[in-house]
Protein backbone atom coordinates (compact mmCIF):
# COMPACT_ATOMS: atom_id res chain seq x y z
CA UNK A 1 0.00 0.00 0.00
CA UNK A 2 1.29 3.50 -0.80
CA UNK A 3 0.32 6.98 0.28
CA UNK A 4 -1.78 8.86 -2.34
CA UNK A 5 0.19 11.77 -3.80
CA UNK A 6 -2.90 13.95 -4.03
CA UNK A 7 -3.76 13.68 -0.35
CA UNK A 8 -0.14 14.39 0.52
CA UNK A 9 -0.59 17.91 -0.82
CA UNK A 10 -2.87 18.80 2.11
CA UNK A 11 -1.07 20.22 5.18
CA UNK A 12 -1.45 18.66 8.61
CA UNK A 13 -2.90 21.88 10.05
CA UNK A 14 -6.11 21.42 8.05
CA UNK A 15 -7.02 18.86 10.67
CA UNK A 16 -6.31 21.15 13.61
CA UNK A 17 -2.97 19.62 14.67
CA UNK A 18 0.58 20.87 14.48
CA UNK A 19 3.47 18.66 13.46
CA UNK A 20 5.24 17.22 16.49
CA UNK A 21 8.74 17.13 14.98
CA UNK A 22 10.87 18.78 12.35
CA UNK A 23 13.78 17.40 10.36
CA UNK A 24 17.19 18.80 11.37
CA UNK A 25 17.94 22.02 9.53
CA UNK A 26 21.59 21.03 9.03
CA UNK A 27 23.93 18.09 8.96
CA UNK A 28 26.71 17.89 11.53
CA UNK A 29 30.22 18.44 10.21
CA UNK A 30 31.92 15.23 9.10
CA UNK A 31 33.44 13.27 11.96
CA UNK A 32 37.17 12.68 11.79
CA UNK A 33 38.38 9.14 12.31
CA UNK A 34 41.92 7.83 11.98
CA UNK A 35 42.26 4.30 10.67
CA UNK A 36 45.56 2.67 9.81
CA UNK A 37 48.17 1.32 12.23
CA UNK A 38 47.64 -0.96 15.22
CA UNK A 39 47.67 0.10 18.86
CA UNK A 40 48.05 -2.65 21.46
CA UNK A 41 47.40 -2.15 25.16
CA UNK A 42 48.08 -4.56 28.02
CA UNK A 43 45.56 -4.43 30.85
CA UNK A 44 47.16 -5.83 34.01
CA UNK A 45 44.99 -7.55 36.60
CA UNK A 46 46.12 -5.19 39.37
CA UNK A 47 44.98 -2.09 37.45
CA UNK A 48 42.08 -3.49 35.46
CA UNK A 49 39.52 -0.69 35.27
CA UNK A 50 37.76 -1.45 31.98
CA UNK A 51 35.64 1.70 32.00
CA UNK A 52 38.62 4.05 31.59
CA UNK A 53 40.40 2.05 28.87
CA UNK A 54 40.90 4.34 25.83
CA UNK A 55 38.85 2.03 23.64
CA UNK A 56 38.57 4.34 20.66
CA UNK A 57 42.36 4.58 20.42
CA UNK A 58 43.13 0.83 20.58
CA UNK A 59 43.02 -1.97 18.06
CA UNK A 60 44.09 -4.76 20.45
CA UNK A 61 43.69 -5.35 24.20
CA UNK A 62 45.62 -8.09 26.04
CA UNK A 63 44.17 -9.25 29.37
CA UNK A 64 47.20 -9.95 31.57
CA UNK A 65 47.33 -12.76 32.54
CA UNK A 66 46.94 -16.46 33.34
CA UNK A 67 49.88 -18.79 33.92
CA UNK A 68 51.04 -21.95 32.13
CA UNK A 69 52.89 -24.77 33.88
CA UNK A 70 55.62 -27.03 32.50
CA UNK A 71 53.05 -29.69 31.62
CA UNK A 72 50.77 -27.26 29.76
CA UNK A 73 48.18 -26.76 32.49
CA UNK A 74 46.62 -23.32 32.87
CA UNK A 75 46.27 -21.73 36.31
CA UNK A 76 45.04 -18.44 37.75
CA UNK A 77 42.75 -17.81 34.81
CA UNK A 78 40.56 -15.43 36.80
CA UNK A 79 42.01 -12.27 35.14
CA UNK A 80 40.29 -13.54 32.00
CA UNK A 81 36.90 -13.29 33.73
CA UNK A 82 36.78 -9.72 32.35
CA UNK A 83 36.72 -11.03 28.77
CA UNK A 84 32.99 -10.75 28.11
CA UNK A 85 32.83 -7.18 29.38
CA UNK A 86 35.99 -6.23 27.50
CA UNK A 87 34.65 -7.70 24.26
CA UNK A 88 31.37 -5.79 24.69
CA UNK A 89 33.11 -2.49 25.42
CA UNK A 90 35.60 -2.93 22.61
CA UNK A 91 33.13 -4.09 19.97
CA UNK A 92 31.92 -0.60 18.89
CA UNK A 93 35.56 0.32 18.27
CA UNK A 94 36.63 -2.89 16.58
CA UNK A 95 39.04 -3.84 19.38
CA UNK A 96 40.44 -7.39 19.37
CA UNK A 97 40.56 -8.85 22.90
CA UNK A 98 43.37 -11.33 23.57
CA UNK A 99 43.96 -13.67 26.50
CA UNK A 100 47.53 -13.25 27.73
CA UNK A 101 49.32 -16.38 28.97
CA UNK A 102 52.65 -16.16 30.82
CA UNK A 103 55.61 -18.18 32.03
CA UNK A 104 58.88 -16.54 33.12
CA UNK A 105 60.81 -19.67 34.18
CA UNK A 106 63.50 -20.91 31.75
CA UNK A 107 63.50 -24.47 33.10
CA UNK A 108 59.73 -24.79 32.84
CA UNK A 109 59.71 -23.28 29.35
CA UNK A 110 62.30 -25.83 28.22
CA UNK A 111 60.11 -28.67 29.49
CA UNK A 112 56.86 -27.22 28.16
CA UNK A 113 57.99 -26.30 24.66
CA UNK A 114 60.06 -29.39 23.99
CA UNK A 115 57.23 -31.75 24.88
CA UNK A 116 54.66 -32.40 22.15
CA UNK A 117 52.18 -33.61 24.77
CA UNK A 118 52.61 -30.52 26.95
CA UNK A 119 52.25 -28.22 23.95
CA UNK A 120 49.07 -30.01 22.89
CA UNK A 121 47.67 -29.75 26.42
CA UNK A 122 48.28 -26.00 26.50
CA UNK A 123 47.03 -25.34 22.96
CA UNK A 124 43.84 -27.30 23.66
CA UNK A 125 43.25 -25.41 26.91
CA UNK A 126 43.88 -22.01 25.32
CA UNK A 127 41.60 -22.76 22.37
CA UNK A 128 38.83 -23.77 24.78
CA UNK A 129 39.28 -20.57 26.80
CA UNK A 130 39.18 -18.38 23.69
CA UNK A 131 36.05 -20.07 22.39
CA UNK A 132 34.31 -20.25 25.75
CA UNK A 133 34.97 -16.64 26.68
CA UNK A 134 34.41 -15.12 23.25
CA UNK A 135 37.95 -13.72 22.95
CA UNK A 136 39.65 -13.00 19.63
CA UNK A 137 43.03 -14.60 20.21
CA UNK A 138 45.97 -15.34 22.50
CA UNK A 139 48.89 -13.16 23.58
CA UNK A 140 51.94 -15.24 24.57
CA UNK A 141 54.40 -13.71 27.05
CA UNK A 142 57.11 -16.34 27.69
CA UNK A 143 60.15 -14.54 29.15
CA UNK A 144 63.54 -16.09 29.76
CA UNK A 145 63.22 -18.41 26.76
CA UNK A 146 66.30 -20.69 26.68
CA UNK A 147 68.17 -21.43 23.46
CA UNK A 148 67.23 -25.09 23.92
CA UNK A 149 63.54 -24.19 23.40
CA UNK A 150 64.01 -22.10 20.23
CA UNK A 151 62.47 -24.69 17.88
CA UNK A 152 59.89 -25.78 20.44
CA UNK A 153 58.67 -22.20 20.71
CA UNK A 154 58.16 -22.05 16.95
CA UNK A 155 56.30 -25.37 17.00
CA UNK A 156 54.06 -24.19 19.85
CA UNK A 157 53.17 -20.92 18.11
CA UNK A 158 52.44 -22.72 14.83
CA UNK A 159 50.17 -25.19 16.63
CA UNK A 160 48.43 -22.42 18.56
CA UNK A 161 47.90 -20.32 15.43
CA UNK A 162 46.11 -23.27 13.85
CA UNK A 163 43.75 -23.53 16.83
CA UNK A 164 42.78 -19.90 17.60
CA UNK A 165 41.88 -16.90 15.42
CA UNK A 166 45.07 -14.90 16.14
CA UNK A 167 48.32 -15.07 18.10
CA UNK A 168 50.66 -12.35 19.33
CA UNK A 169 54.06 -13.15 20.87
CA UNK A 170 55.97 -10.81 23.15
CA UNK A 171 59.72 -10.81 22.43
CA UNK A 172 62.59 -9.19 24.36
CA UNK A 173 64.39 -6.05 23.14
CA UNK A 174 67.71 -7.90 23.01
CA UNK A 175 68.00 -11.60 22.14
CA UNK A 176 71.17 -12.29 24.08
CA UNK A 177 71.22 -16.07 23.46
CA UNK A 178 69.67 -16.21 20.00
CA UNK A 179 66.62 -18.01 21.42
CA UNK A 180 64.04 -16.24 19.30
CA UNK A 181 63.52 -17.28 15.67
CA UNK A 182 61.65 -14.09 14.82
CA UNK A 183 61.41 -14.88 11.11
CA UNK A 184 59.64 -18.19 11.76
CA UNK A 185 57.48 -16.78 14.54
CA UNK A 186 56.22 -13.86 12.47
CA UNK A 187 55.10 -16.28 9.77
CA UNK A 188 52.23 -17.40 12.01
CA UNK A 189 51.94 -14.69 14.69
CA UNK A 190 52.32 -11.01 15.38
CA UNK A 191 55.38 -9.92 17.34
CA UNK A 192 55.27 -7.44 20.23
CA UNK A 193 58.77 -6.03 20.94
CA UNK A 194 59.00 -5.26 24.65
CA UNK A 195 60.93 -2.05 24.08
CA UNK A 196 61.78 -1.19 27.66
CA UNK A 197 64.11 -1.84 30.61
CA UNK A 198 67.26 -0.76 28.78
CA UNK A 199 67.93 1.00 32.08
CA UNK A 200 66.13 -0.98 34.78
CA UNK A 201 65.54 -0.40 38.46
CA UNK A 202 68.19 -3.04 39.19
CA UNK A 203 70.82 -1.13 37.22
CA UNK A 204 73.75 0.82 38.57
CA UNK A 205 73.24 3.80 36.23
CA UNK A 206 70.35 6.25 36.00
CA UNK A 207 68.94 6.63 32.53
CA UNK A 208 65.98 6.21 30.17
CA UNK A 209 63.92 3.04 30.31
CA UNK A 210 63.42 3.19 26.52
CA UNK A 211 66.13 5.32 24.86
CA UNK A 212 65.43 6.11 21.24
CA UNK A 213 69.18 6.15 20.54
CA UNK A 214 72.22 5.30 22.62
CA UNK A 215 75.93 4.67 22.25
CA UNK A 216 78.47 6.98 20.53
CA UNK A 217 77.36 10.59 20.56
CA UNK A 218 75.08 10.08 23.56
CA UNK A 219 75.74 10.18 27.32
CA UNK A 220 75.19 6.41 27.49
CA UNK A 221 77.67 3.77 26.39
CA UNK A 222 75.38 0.90 25.41
CA UNK A 223 74.58 0.66 21.72
CA UNK A 224 71.28 -1.04 22.48
CA UNK A 225 68.28 1.29 22.15
CA UNK A 226 64.89 1.20 20.45
CA UNK A 227 66.29 2.03 17.03
CA UNK A 228 68.94 -0.70 17.15
CA UNK A 229 66.42 -3.21 18.53
CA UNK A 230 64.01 -2.60 15.64
CA UNK A 231 66.85 -2.85 13.12
CA UNK A 232 68.01 -6.13 14.70
CA UNK A 233 64.55 -7.71 14.73
CA UNK A 234 63.85 -6.76 11.13
CA UNK A 235 67.35 -7.73 10.08
CA UNK A 236 66.75 -11.26 11.39
CA UNK A 237 63.74 -11.66 9.14
CA UNK A 238 60.73 -10.52 11.14
CA UNK A 239 57.84 -9.32 8.99
CA UNK A 240 57.49 -5.56 9.68
CA UNK A 241 53.78 -5.75 8.82
CA UNK A 242 53.34 -8.11 11.79
CA UNK A 243 55.69 -6.35 14.22
CA UNK A 244 54.56 -4.00 16.99
CA UNK A 245 56.92 -1.75 18.97
CA UNK A 246 55.96 -1.93 22.65
CA UNK A 247 56.59 1.20 24.72
CA UNK A 248 56.48 1.71 28.49
CA UNK A 249 54.06 3.97 30.32
CA UNK A 250 56.42 3.94 33.29
CA UNK A 251 59.89 5.22 34.11
CA UNK A 252 62.45 4.62 36.82
CA UNK A 253 63.82 6.75 39.64
CA UNK A 254 67.31 6.45 41.13
CA UNK A 255 68.93 8.03 44.16
CA UNK A 256 71.97 9.70 42.58
CA UNK A 257 72.73 12.74 44.69
CA UNK A 258 73.75 14.40 41.45
CA UNK A 259 72.16 15.99 38.40
CA UNK A 260 75.01 14.88 36.14
CA UNK A 261 74.08 12.70 33.16
CA UNK A 262 75.03 9.91 33.37
CA UNK A 263 75.07 9.35 37.14
CA UNK A 264 75.58 6.17 39.15
CA UNK A 265 72.80 4.92 41.35
CA UNK A 266 73.46 5.05 45.07
CA UNK A 267 71.23 2.07 45.89
CA UNK A 268 69.25 0.77 42.91
CA UNK A 269 66.05 2.24 41.56
CA UNK A 270 62.27 2.05 41.69
CA UNK A 271 59.45 2.14 39.18
CA UNK A 272 57.74 5.50 38.64
CA UNK A 273 54.53 5.54 36.61
CA UNK A 274 54.03 8.35 34.10
CA UNK A 275 51.02 9.54 36.07
CA UNK A 276 53.27 10.09 39.11
CA UNK A 277 56.31 11.41 37.23
CA UNK A 278 54.55 14.31 35.54
CA UNK A 279 53.63 16.07 38.83
CA UNK A 280 57.25 15.64 39.97
CA UNK A 281 58.43 17.34 36.80
CA UNK A 282 55.89 20.13 37.26
CA UNK A 283 57.18 20.71 40.78
CA UNK A 284 60.92 20.45 40.09
CA UNK A 285 61.30 21.40 36.45
CA UNK A 286 61.15 19.13 33.41
CA UNK A 287 64.48 18.43 31.70
CA UNK A 288 65.00 16.75 28.34
CA UNK A 289 67.90 14.63 27.12
CA UNK A 290 67.97 15.18 23.33
CA UNK A 291 69.95 12.19 22.05
CA UNK A 292 67.79 9.59 23.78
CA UNK A 293 64.70 11.84 23.40
CA UNK A 294 63.72 11.39 27.04
CA UNK A 295 62.33 13.76 29.70
CA UNK A 296 63.69 13.54 33.22
CA UNK A 297 63.59 15.42 36.51
CA UNK A 298 66.03 15.97 39.37
CA UNK A 299 64.51 16.76 42.76
CA UNK A 300 67.77 17.48 44.56
CA UNK A 301 68.38 13.86 45.50
CA UNK A 302 66.88 11.63 42.84
CA UNK A 303 66.81 11.43 39.06
CA UNK A 304 63.50 10.26 37.57
CA UNK A 305 63.50 9.29 33.88
CA UNK A 306 60.05 8.92 32.34
CA UNK A 307 58.09 9.73 29.19
CA UNK A 308 55.47 12.13 27.89
CA UNK A 309 53.79 13.13 24.65
CA UNK A 310 57.00 14.53 23.13
CA UNK A 311 59.05 11.40 23.80
CA UNK A 312 56.24 9.03 22.78
CA UNK A 313 55.85 10.93 19.50
CA UNK A 314 59.55 10.50 18.66
CA UNK A 315 59.34 6.75 19.24
CA UNK A 316 56.14 6.32 17.26
CA UNK A 317 57.57 8.24 14.33
CA UNK A 318 60.63 5.97 14.29
CA UNK A 319 58.41 2.86 14.33
CA UNK A 320 56.27 4.16 11.49
CA UNK A 321 59.35 5.17 9.47
CA UNK A 322 60.59 1.58 9.79
CA UNK A 323 57.31 0.27 8.40
CA UNK A 324 56.13 -1.44 11.59
CA UNK A 325 52.48 -2.40 12.00
CA UNK A 326 52.03 -0.11 15.01
CA UNK A 327 52.91 0.39 18.64
CA UNK A 328 51.74 -0.91 21.99
CA UNK A 329 51.90 0.02 25.66
CA UNK A 330 52.75 -1.64 28.95
CA UNK A 331 50.54 -1.02 30.74
CA UNK A 332 47.26 0.82 30.36
CA UNK A 333 46.36 3.33 33.11
CA UNK A 334 50.03 3.87 34.07
CA UNK A 335 49.73 7.30 32.40
CA UNK A 336 46.24 8.03 33.78
CA UNK A 337 45.10 8.21 30.14
CA UNK A 338 47.17 11.34 29.47
CA UNK A 339 45.14 13.14 26.76
CA UNK A 340 48.27 14.51 25.08
CA UNK A 341 49.82 11.05 24.72
CA UNK A 342 46.66 9.55 23.27
CA UNK A 343 46.23 12.46 20.88
CA UNK A 344 49.71 11.66 19.58
CA UNK A 345 48.66 8.02 19.16
CA UNK A 346 45.56 9.01 17.22
CA UNK A 347 47.38 11.38 14.90
CA UNK A 348 50.39 9.17 14.13
CA UNK A 349 49.80 5.46 14.61
CA UNK A 350 46.24 5.21 13.36
CA UNK A 351 47.11 7.24 10.28
CA UNK A 352 45.92 10.60 9.00
CA UNK A 353 42.41 11.32 10.14
CA UNK A 354 39.85 10.93 7.40
CA UNK A 355 36.52 12.71 7.25
CA UNK A 356 33.40 10.59 7.43
CA UNK A 357 29.85 11.82 7.06
CA UNK A 358 27.34 9.96 9.20
CA UNK A 359 23.67 10.63 8.54
CA UNK A 360 20.87 8.62 10.11
CA UNK A 361 17.68 8.12 8.08
CA UNK A 362 14.90 6.37 10.01
CA UNK A 363 12.66 6.02 6.95
CA UNK A 364 9.13 7.30 6.32
CA UNK A 365 6.47 7.68 8.97
CA UNK A 366 4.11 4.72 9.00
CA UNK A 367 0.48 3.75 9.51
CA UNK A 368 -0.32 0.23 10.70
CA UNK A 369 -3.16 -1.79 12.19
CA UNK A 370 -3.32 -3.69 15.45
CA UNK A 371 -1.89 -7.15 14.77
CA UNK A 372 0.52 -6.06 12.05
CA UNK A 373 4.26 -6.73 12.13
CA UNK A 374 5.90 -3.40 11.31
CA UNK A 375 9.38 -3.17 9.81
CA UNK A 376 11.34 0.04 10.33
CA UNK A 377 13.65 1.21 7.57
CA UNK A 378 17.10 2.69 8.21
CA UNK A 379 18.67 1.51 4.96
CA UNK A 380 18.93 5.03 3.53
CA UNK A 381 21.34 6.03 6.31
CA UNK A 382 24.74 7.20 5.11
CA UNK A 383 28.22 6.32 6.35
CA UNK A 384 31.19 3.99 5.77
CA UNK A 385 31.12 0.25 6.42
CA UNK A 386 30.73 -1.22 8.91
CA UNK A 387 27.81 0.96 9.96
CA UNK A 388 26.20 0.35 13.34
CA UNK A 389 22.50 0.93 14.00
CA UNK A 390 20.99 1.89 17.37
CA UNK A 391 17.18 2.22 17.57
CA UNK A 392 15.63 3.73 20.71
CA UNK A 393 11.91 3.98 21.40
CA UNK A 394 11.09 7.52 22.51
CA UNK A 395 7.28 7.51 22.61
CA UNK A 396 4.28 5.26 23.07
CA UNK A 397 3.53 1.88 24.64
CA UNK A 398 6.69 -0.18 24.99
CA UNK A 399 7.28 -2.62 22.13
CA UNK A 400 9.87 -5.35 21.66
CA UNK A 401 12.14 -4.70 18.67
CA UNK A 402 13.54 -7.73 16.89
CA UNK A 403 16.89 -7.08 15.21
CA UNK A 404 17.40 -3.81 17.06
CA UNK A 405 21.03 -3.64 15.93
CA UNK A 406 20.16 -3.91 12.23
CA UNK A 407 18.98 -1.44 9.63
CA UNK A 408 15.48 -2.98 9.48
CA UNK A 409 14.22 -4.07 12.91
CA UNK A 410 10.58 -5.08 13.36
CA UNK A 411 7.94 -5.25 16.06
CA UNK A 412 4.41 -6.59 16.45
CA UNK A 413 1.65 -4.06 17.02
CA UNK A 414 -0.48 -4.92 20.04
CA UNK A 415 -2.53 -1.78 20.71
CA UNK A 416 -3.71 1.36 18.97
CA UNK A 417 -1.94 4.66 19.49
CA UNK A 418 1.33 6.26 18.44
CA UNK A 419 4.90 5.01 18.88
CA UNK A 420 8.12 6.72 17.85
CA UNK A 421 11.73 5.65 17.47
CA UNK A 422 15.04 7.44 17.06
CA UNK A 423 17.87 5.98 14.98
CA UNK A 424 21.55 6.73 15.50
CA UNK A 425 24.17 5.29 13.16
CA UNK A 426 27.81 4.94 14.15
CA UNK A 427 31.27 4.07 12.84
CA UNK A 428 34.42 3.50 14.93
CA UNK A 429 32.99 5.20 18.00
CA UNK A 430 31.58 8.25 16.14
CA UNK A 431 27.81 8.68 16.03
CA UNK A 432 25.35 10.63 13.90
CA UNK A 433 22.61 12.94 15.04
CA UNK A 434 19.38 11.02 15.74
CA UNK A 435 16.62 10.65 13.16
CA UNK A 436 13.03 9.96 14.16
CA UNK A 437 10.21 7.87 12.71
CA UNK A 438 6.61 7.83 13.98
CA UNK A 439 4.16 4.96 13.63
CA UNK A 440 0.41 5.53 13.99
CA UNK A 441 -1.51 2.38 14.88
CA UNK A 442 -5.24 2.31 14.13
CA UNK A 443 -7.90 -0.21 15.09
CA UNK A 444 -10.77 -0.02 12.56
CA UNK A 445 -12.99 -2.06 14.84
CA UNK A 446 -12.74 0.63 17.46
CA UNK A 447 -13.29 3.63 15.18
CA UNK A 448 -16.67 4.46 16.65
CA UNK A 449 -15.09 4.82 20.08
CA UNK A 450 -12.50 7.37 19.04
CA UNK A 451 -12.77 11.10 19.16
CA UNK A 452 -11.65 13.17 16.24
CA UNK A 453 -8.53 15.29 16.26
CA UNK A 454 -5.29 14.85 18.19
CA UNK A 455 -3.47 16.14 21.21
CA UNK A 456 -0.12 15.75 22.91
CA UNK A 457 -1.40 12.36 24.13
CA UNK A 458 -3.62 11.59 21.11
CA UNK A 459 -6.75 9.48 20.93
CA UNK A 460 -6.96 8.82 17.22
CA UNK A 461 -10.21 9.08 15.30
CA UNK A 462 -10.48 8.43 11.60
CA UNK A 463 -9.73 12.06 10.74
CA UNK A 464 -6.74 12.10 13.06
CA UNK A 465 -5.34 8.89 11.65
CA UNK A 466 -5.90 10.13 8.11
CA UNK A 467 -4.18 13.40 8.96
CA UNK A 468 -1.13 11.62 10.31
CA UNK A 469 -1.17 9.45 7.22
CA UNK A 470 -1.16 12.58 5.04
CA UNK A 471 1.70 14.18 6.98
CA UNK A 472 3.92 11.21 6.18
CA UNK A 473 5.97 11.22 2.99
CA UNK A 474 3.94 10.04 0.02
CA UNK A 475 4.67 7.49 -2.71
CA UNK A 476 6.62 5.25 -0.32
CA UNK A 477 5.52 1.72 0.57
CA UNK A 478 4.08 1.05 3.99
CA UNK A 479 6.68 -1.32 5.49
CA UNK A 480 4.79 -3.96 7.42
CA UNK A 481 3.85 -7.57 6.96
CA UNK A 482 0.33 -8.46 8.00
CA UNK A 483 0.16 -10.83 10.90
CA UNK A 484 -1.17 -14.30 10.11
Amino acid sequence: MWRPPLLALFPWVLFGCEAERAEPAFRPPPARVAEDGRVVGYLAWWDDDLASVPWADLTDLALFSAGATADGTLFDTWPWDATAEAVALGAPHGVSVQLCVTNFNSTELDALLNSADARTTLVTALAAEVAGRGAHGVNVDFEGLPLSARDGMVAFVDELAAAVPSVMVAIPPVDWEGSWDVAALSASSDLFIMGYNYHGSWGAEAGPVDPLDSGPGTPFASTWALRTTVADVLGRGADPARTILGLPLYGVGWATGSEAVPSSSVDGGWTVLFRDAVPLADANGRRFEPTTQTPWVYDGTNQIWYGDAESVLARIEMAMDEGLAGVGFWALHYDAEDPEIWEVVRETVKGPAVAIDLVADAGPDLVAHVGDVVELDGEASEGPDPLGYTWTQVMGPKVALKGAGTSTPSFEVEEAGQVAFELVVGHQGVESLPARVDVVVIDPDGASRWASGCSSAPSFGLWGALAYFIRSRHARPRRFVAAS
